[in-house]
């Protein structure tokens, strides 16, 4: 009956997975194109142009298109990401959703631009071992190809531009193996993205698109050094320094002035004006504070890295909020109002909508509206929560890709930055009429971002930054009661970003009356600073009508560089080869050939089968290594293969594994099938495994689980839910295989039908600004787990049971995590010697990992069999003593270092049979470990030496740790 019931729901969950998706497809000449209702248009624009971009990108690398590519629409977030992986097989994933404004806010066609980035690592790592690539030459191929046309792509952005310059400003340019791959720690993927995307730029123009592309072709050189120089003949060292020195500086660059006295270095972002100072979003700190003309800090409230944008009511009492959540079947953009008098937020929440500004009351909310690839500014009244009144669209097809910055401009006008990538214009639209104006676009600065609403005695006044191309960012204001604009005409080290009009009670000590605060942003710091806008030349710049869609060009001073360079020269253009203009994508008409080619397409699409894609798994070698006891005896080893399959939405996903053990001879397999929803994944398998450690059972089975994560509204915390049951036979094995040459003679027995829920909690949060080297990253927060298990041995008729719980916490300055933990179990205890709980009449371990602490330097010890009921409390300790950070790729392989760790630590567990009073024990352990954190990833050697057992030596064990 209970086999019966399981492959029903088997069956039934496997035809829910298959047949109640709504997915559709479209095949093109080289991909499936996978998509959503929601994501029709951008699939089918989409299909329009992505066989032209496969056969440009391979024409680029002189390679040919070996296979169909997947192309999955992912419309469950409102974060643009996307992803190309080679696992199970050649796939891609998009977000289907518009660029926020950062180092992806150049982008126009934020889908196809996406797309291209992701299909050049498709065909770029499509050769021999492509992953012995470091980092940064995986992503600057992406990079550079993305910005072929000129326009669009992170190498024709200015603020690109400025994280390169500032960065030779401080002497802070990485050496290629500090940019080979991400720091943990800022400026983080900053490094191998845009330093390694301009390397890749320098290359191509240096050495030629035909030499560049060898270095693909022969990524079966392990070594990277080697492989470089084979190449370009020239060391990758020695071709580093060579592209940093074509880095362009400007002659002339003015040194910040100190917000105040302090000069304290962080990551700052998203600040709001008021008149009575500003309030900021510290991203190092997690807190966003208000920054009084006192110069004193409040804090505020504490918030996750997902917040965005702040801005204040025109009578500075509440605050928007613009941030990011999960949810069920989709992450979404979030807006909230926080009261800055009762220190609370309200109870109005905008979803799937991300900047907002008030309007000339708190009532009125206007707020940027998210719906896939597009857009719109729209008008809420607080009063009418229902109501809604669009005021401006952008998106695929339209005037403008996207829309940023809402701030209010008086007079019941809301401004805000209408963009097609970094070419922009600053729009205003009435909240009484609907009628739009804007600013001149001959007096639009060029790639203007961070626009802010500032309210002075005289009126309101915008601020903003610009940049042109090699300059780093400059000030730029807009006063709306005189219609004159301020732009700053020189550099400041650092740039001006984020700026707000903000003046201090006491003057200036440095002289000249300030009224500007800003951020400045370094090559591996921010810092506030201040300028004076007194000395600016006016310039009038009345508003004129919005007419509709026009070509967006660069101002008339922005046409020449004014900016001087040093010798050198500057970072090359990533305009492509003539012979290729006509083929780079600039927007989303068609070129002759993609006219041509899909009259070839059937646009009609198709249903998703998700089963047809599960025959192509991928093959993985799978490899067991026995207890520390028995490392010498090599039949004990163990040899395989494991295999993976998942179809490109993600939805069912197929696992197995056979290992081979040769003396005695033994074939280990397990098989398993899940099912997978955003926040959930059902599972089902069937195994016949060996006790690989200790070779002491072999376990027969099968199982089924689930696993819930429940969405929260902060990313700092998870809440997790896991529930699973099995029903397994175990046989009695003789370790030493004395009189057998298989462990296939033992009989099954002791068959055991077990369930387990466990629910766990955590909070955490982690610094990521390195000042120093040394203790640079610190994690704090809390961690809690509760769990219970049932178990039924049908042999012995006997039923057990236990409940767990732990709590580990991290300190936050101080280096010091500690848990505690306890059980309560009946027919179930802890022993030393195991990491799991052992059942009455039963020897083995049976499907509880214990939260107590690792006491495996102990001998394995049995149950006392007077009594049936256990408890045991465990407490666990680490001070880590030395950190450093290291911060650097491998010269031989493509590995990152990012530090190393030496931590010392003290365990122990009291543990007693209740009923028995000489069954007490308490055993305890001294432990240290030597950690090395290898691409967020900590691995290293712990040595544990038993207190309360005389050994001459205690057990050396392998650690693996990525659990955050």
């Amino acid at each position: 009956m209970k086999k019966k019931l399981f492959f029903t729901v088997w069956f039934g969950l496997f035809g829910f997975a298959v047949f109640a998706n709504s997915y559709q497809v479209i095949k093109t000449k080289y991909f499936d194109i996978i998509y959503g209702k929601t994501s029709e248009q951008s699939a089918l624009l989409l299909a329009k142009h992505a066989d032209s971009y496969a056969e440009e990108i391979s024409a680029r690398l002189n390679t040919a298109i070996k296979a169909r590519t997947p192309v999955f629409l992912r419309a469950t977030t409102e974060g643009l990401n996307g992803y190309y992986t080679p696992l199970p097989y050649n796939r891609i994933v998009l977000f289907d959703v518009r660029a926020d404004d950062g180092v992806l806010g150049n982008i126009e066609q934020t889908l196809l631009k996406v797309f291209y980035h992701e299909l050049t690592h498709r065909i770029s790592l499509d050769f021999f071992t492509p992953m012995m690539m470091p980092l940064s030459f995986v992503e600057g191929v992406a990079v550079s190809f993305e910005s072929l046309d000129g326009k669009q792509g992170r190498l024709n952005d200015p603020l690109v531009m400025h994280y390169l310059i500032q960065g030779k400003i401080d002497n802070t340019s990485p050496s290629w193996r500090e940019a080979a791959s991400a720091p943990d720690v800022y400026p983080g993927g900053l490094l191998p993205y845009l330093y390694g995307g301009a390397f890749s730029a320098y290359l191509q123009k240096i050495y030629g698109a035909e030499k560049y592309a060898e270095l693909w072709h022969k990524s079966w050189k392990i070594f990277p050094n080697s492989k470089f120089k084979s190449i370009f003949n020239r060391s990758i060292e020695a071709a580093w320094d060579d592209f940093i020195d074509t880095i362009p500086v400007p002659k002339t660059i003015d040194t910040p002035q100190q917000l105040d006295s302090k000069k304290t270095n962080g990551i700052y972002a998203a600040p709001a004006s008021s008149e009575k100072g500003f309030a900021y979003y510290d991203s190092n700190k997690q807190v966003v504070y208000f920054y009084g003309k006192d110069e004193s800090r409040t804090r505020l409230f504490s918030h996750d890295r997902s917040l965005e944008h702040l801005s204040f009511s025109s009578d500075g009492r509440y605050l928007l909020v613009s941030d990011s959540i999960s949810g069920w079947t989709k992450d979404r953009k979030r807006v909230r109002i926080y009261d800055t008098v009762l220190k609370k937020f309200e109870s109005d929440e905008y979803l799937s909508h991300s900047e907002a500004a008030f309007g000339k009351t708190e009532r009125q909310v206007c707020l940027v509206k998210i719906e896939n690839q597009n857009s719109a500014l729209v008008l809420r009244d607080r009063n009418f929560p229902k109501d809604e009144k669009v005021l401006f669209e952008a998106g695929p097809e339209k005037e403008f890709a996207a829309i940023y910055n809402p701030a209010y401009a008086g007079d019941d006008l809301i401004a805000f930055i209408a963009a097609n990538g970094v070419r922009r214009s600053l729009l205003f639209v009435s909240l009484k009429t609907g009628e739009i104006s804007q600013l001149p676009q001959e007096q639009t600065p060029y790639a203007i971002r961070y626009l802010q609403s500032n309210k002075t005695a005289n009126g309101y006044v915008l601020t903003f930054s610009w940049a042109e191309m090699n300059m780093l960012y400059r000030f730029g204001m807009y006063d709306m009661q005189t219609k004159t604009l301020r732009l700053s005409n020189s550099d400041i080290s650092g740039g001006v970003f984020f700026p707000v009009v903000y003046t201090a009670n006491k003057q200036n000590p440095q002289g000249g009356k300030t009224d500007i605060a800003y951020t400045g942003i370094h090559g591996n710091y921010m810092r506030f600073y201040r300028l004076s806008s007194e000395k600016l030349e006016k310039k009038p710049a009345g508003l004129v009508a919005f007419t509709g869609k026009k070509e967006v060009k660069m101002p008339a001073y922005a046409a020449k560089s004014k900016v001087e360079e040093q010798p050198g020269g500057s970072v090359p253009s990533e305009k492509p080869l003539e012979e290729q203009k006509d083929k780079v994508p600039t927007n989303t008409e068609l070129s002759e050939t993609e006219t041509k080619a899909q009259n070839e397409i059937d646009f009609t699409p198709k249903r998703y089968h998700p089963i047809a894609w599960l025959w192509r798994a991928k093959v993985l070698p799978a490899v067991t290594i026995p207890g520390s006891d028995r490392l010498k005896d090599f039949g004990k080893y163990g040899l395989g293969l494991a295999t993976i399959s998942l179809d490109p939405a993600e939805t069912i996903e197929l696992r197995s594994r056979a290992v081979f053990y040769f003396k005695p001879f033994f074939t280990a397999v397990q098989f398993a099938s899940l099912f997978h929803t955003k926040q959930a994944s059902f599972g089902f398998s069937g195994y016949d495994t060996i006790d690989s450690h200790n070779f002491l059972y072999r376990k027969t089975g099968l199982g089924a689980n689930t696993q819930i994560s429940f969405p929260t509204k902060d990313f700092r915390q998870s809440l997790g839910l896991n529930f699973n049951v099995s029903a397994d036979w175990y046989a009695d094995l003789d370790p030493e295989y004395t009189a057998y040459l298989q462990y296939y003679h033992a009989p099954h027995k002791n068959p055991i039908l077990t369930s387990k829920v466990e629910f766990a909690y955590s909070f955490l949060q982690s610094t990521n600004l390195s000042t120093q080297p040394f203790f640079s990253k610190n994690i704090c927060g809390a961690e809690v787990a509760v769990s219970g298990l049932h178990a039924y041995n049908f042999n012995s008729n006997k039923n057990s049971a236990l409940v767990q719980a732990k709590g580990k916490f991290r300190l936050p300055v101080v280096p010091l995590s500690f848990s505690v933990s306890g059980y309560f179990g009946y027919n179930a205890g802890y022993t030393p010697g195991t990491d799991s709980y052992i059942f009455a009449d039963f020897p083995y371990p049976v499907g509880q990992g214990a939260y107590l602490p690792s006491l495996t330097a102990y001998t394995l010890q049995k149950l006392d069999p007077n009594t049936d009921m256990y408890t045991g409390l465990g407490f666990d300790a680490e001070l880590t003593v030395f950190s450093y950070d290291i911060q650097k790729g491998s010269s031989w392989l493509p590995i990152f270092y990012n530090r190393i760790k030496l931590n010392i630590g003290y365990a122990g567990v009291l543990n007693f049979a209740i009923g028995n009073k000489k069954a007490f024990s308490y055993k305890d352990i001294a432990k240290g470990n030597i950690m090395l954190t290898i691409n967020g990833v900590d691995v290293g050697l712990q040595y544990s030496h038993p207190l309360r057992e005389k050994k001459k030596f205690g057990t050396i064990d392998f650690v693996f740790d990525l659990s955050f």
